[in-house]
């Protein structure tokens, strides 16, 4: 009988941790640069500083191994693959933005209860006002 080598892990598995592990973060930075033409422009609307900005769009680049922007003659342009996750990103927005009214429905018995929901996992985290 043949020994398998356990180290090896299908590309089904490796594409679940790659994505488990990802930092959703970076996404919405991302989506922002793309609908704000840039990196100015989405660090104002992100009321955060240009070079972190730039320096979360290198690391998704780099975790994605892809470049996903150039800057050229005529401004900021994606590449196919910044298109492809652009769509991507949108569809996720729109996802997480139907999520807001569920919670928004909930009625709590005491008002007590009321804030910013915050949800981490392997990395990525998200929130959602309660």
């Amino acid at each position: 009988m043949e020994k398998k080598d356990e180290h090896i892990v299908p590309a089904d598995e490796l594409n679940r941790r790659f994505i488990r592990n990802m930092d959703w973060n970076l996404l919405k930075i991302f989506n922002e640069i793309v609908r704000n033409d840039g990196i100015t422009n989405a660090a104002r609307e992100l009321s955060r500083q240009q070079p972190s900005i730039s320096s979360a769009r290198k690391r998704l680049e780099e975790y994605l191994d892809r470049v996903l922007c150039e800057r050229g003659p005529a401004g900021f342009a994606l590449t196919d693959h910044g298109q492809r996750l652009f769509e991507i990103c949108e569809k996720l927005d729109e996802l997480i933005n139907t999520l807001q009214p569920e919670f928004d429905d909930l009625s709590c018995p005491s008002s007590e209860f009321f804030g910013i929901l915050r949800c981490f996992r392997n990395g990525g985290s998200g929130s959602v006002s309660v």
